[in-house]
């Protein structure tokens, strides 16, 4: 009997199922990768906005600003003085993906 790699990989990441059981998970060790699933570009009275979707289709426990400054390539500090500021606007926060849009001087398209 072959095992299914992506069933393996499904349940191995599953954090419902996690949760349902009580693992706790060394969330120190997990490793892990940022990847944008898109980007559109909005033009708005403000200038252009670059609309930004980052998936997390593990539901992982990781803060809002470190998953948009690791897209973005900038500090923690920073994405949290541009939200503060309004540079920064969060269009969707679910547990397995975010949304928010971002004036393209911060983040320019050829980035």
């Amino acid at each position: 009997m072959d095992n299914d790699e992506q069933l393996a990989e499904m349940y191995g990441k599953s954090m419902q199922l996690f949760r349902t059981n009580n693992v706790e998970i060394a969330s120190d060790r997990l490793q892990y990768d940022f990847v944008m699933e898109h980007e559109i570009i909005e033009n708005s009275g403000f200038g252009d906005q670059i609309v930004v979707t980052v998936k997390n289709p593990y539901q992982l426990k990781i803060r809002l600003e470190k998953q948009i400054a690791m897209v973005l390539g900038l500090s923690r500090s920073q994405v949290k003085s541009l939200l503060e500021r309004g540079e920064i606007e969060i269009k969707v926060e679910l547990l397995q993906s975010i949304s928010f849009s971002i004036n393209s001087r911060w983040f320019p398209m050829d980035a």
